[in-house]
């Protein structure tokens, strides 16, 4: 019962640093094209999953607030969306009669749509950042775009729950209710969260499938391995950068396996293993039909279009004064997630050999799943956002709490006979002090309507 409160209690915080997005703006960019790209699978199915036929109307219900609708323009037309974007030099892949971007984010859009937002329109606040932050949360405003930003929320609130229930499986329910804290008040989390953008959606379908596979793998169960790859599959079609998790997991098989690829016999069950083939089967399935349509469209399995910004441009020309991405996902990342740093405890021999037989066996996976994420966006997509780092948090998030979990139990035996402070009230202030941290440093940032965290630097 206690855990349960604990764990209510986290969700209710996460819930409140949160909660800002359902009157923030959402017209940047990328949650624009989300939502159109809803629209025309409302309207035409995949066959229209394009920009085309976008049209957009700036409004206000009364005078104060600002809503924009989108709509499908006259048959013919190109719409006034694309016309726009195609004005800049940067639009070069935004005609194409296939959008690159999977299309499972707008596809929850489009049912969202459908029976929270009551099938009533696809509209979004385009309030300036200003008007909000000086308190104001107009109610028309929340009801209008309740549909769109109540999805990244939700997911927010799910990836909680889920870093809680990874945490316990691996290494108890004190490390799970420390991974959820982390997770709870992470200042990336709260900052994507309040965007309409796939990346938190995505994350929840890699857990669950880590979840499968922490539960299967061991014993080969078939249904196990189905259900991780289906979940994998999922992930992949709501956000592309997702499908990483498989070098990931292949690699945790390959070192998992060392010692038996001597042998021809060896190699035999490496490749056969029912559980790893249920688990590519059922992802292939779920997916393969997106990658046949990119393929027809792109002649490519892998399609990322190559976006030339003017040197003019103001993102382009802020995003590329930052430091060099491995830079900014180390240090930058321990600095607005300072918690993370307890992660790296798990490398202390002392601290493994605590670790029981099977812990020690998915103690690679959380090395692999964090080191594939940081060298592929560190130094071969060389991104420059802290989002981009955002799908290894959880890993992170769970070694931590282990190790703070451990601390946490010796610290409860240093302090048995001291009057007023325990180990409880450390972790309590710990937590307290973490979270006071993050509110600092992002609140100003989401309420400011900034495109990204440009915080240490």
């Amino acid at each position: 019962m206690k855990q349960l409160v604990i764990l209510v209690l986290l969700l209710a915080l996460a819930s409140w640093l949160r909660i800002n997005s359902f009157w923030l703006s959402h017209t940047g960019d990328d949650e624009v094209v989300h939502v159109a790209l809803a629209m025309k699978l409302d309207e035409y199915g995949i066959k229209g999953y394009n920009l085309y036929q976008v049209d957009y109307e700036h409004f206000s219900l009364d005078g104060k607030n600002s809503l924009t609708e989108l709509m499908i323009a006259p048959e013919g037309e190109e719409g006034a969306y694309l016309r726009t974007i195609k004005q800049g030099e940067k639009a070069n892949y935004t005609h194409k009669p296939l959008h690159h971007v999977p299309p499972g984010f707008p596809f929850l859009l489009m049912l969202s749509q459908k029976t929270i937002g009551g099938d009533r329109g696809y509209f979004l606040s385009s309030d300036r950042p200003s008007k909000f932050s000086s308190g104001k949360r107009p109610a028309q405003v929340g009801v209008a775009q309740l549909y769109a930003a109540m999805l990244p929320f939700t997911f927010s609130l799910m990836l909680v729950l889920l870093t809680f229930l990874l945490g316990k499986r691996l290494f108890g329910p004190t490390a799970g209710l420390i991974a959820a804290a982390i997770m709870a008040i992470n200042p990336v989390s709260i900052f994507v969260s309040q965007k309409i953008w796939a990346g938190e959606a995505s994350l929840v379908f890699v857990l669950l499938s880590v979840l499968f596979i922490i539960n299967g793998y061991g014993r080969r169960s078939l249904w196990h391995g189905l259900a991780a790859g289906a979940a994998a599959g999922v992930a992949v079609l709501i956000k592309q950068t997702a499908g990483i998790f498989l070098p990931a997991l292949l690699l945790f098989y390959m070192y998992d396996r060392r010692g038996h690829l001597s042998t021809i016999s060896g190699w035999r069950q490496f490749l056969l293993n029912p559980f790893m083939l249920a688990l590519s089967a059922a992802f292939l399935l779920l997916t393969a039909w997106w990658y046949v349509l990119v393929f027809q469209n792109y002649g490519t399995l892998f399609y990322q279009p190559f976006v030339d910004f003017p040197a003019s441009d103001p993102f382009y020309k802020l995003r590329e004064s930052r430091p060099a991405p491995f830079i900014l996902f180390s240090a930058g990342l321990l600095y607005l997630s300072p918690l993370f740093v307890f992660a790296a405890g798990l490398f202390r021999k002392p601290i493994r050999e605590r670790l029981e037989a099977e812990q020690r066996r998915f103690l690679p996976l959380l090395f692999f799943w964090v080191a594939t994420w940081f060298v592929l966006m560190a130094f071969v997509f060389l991104r420059k956002e802290h989002r981009h780092m955002i799908e290894a948090y959880p890993a992170l998030a769970v070694a931590a709490g282990y190790v703070l979990a451990k601390l946490h139990h010796w610290l409860k035996s240093l302090s048995v006979n001291w009057r007023w402070l325990g180990a409880d009230e450390m972790l309590v202030i710990l937590l307290l002090l973490a979270t006071r941290w993050t509110t600092a440093l992002i609140m100003d940032v989401v309420l400011q309507g900034q495109v990204m965290i440009l915080k240490p630097f």
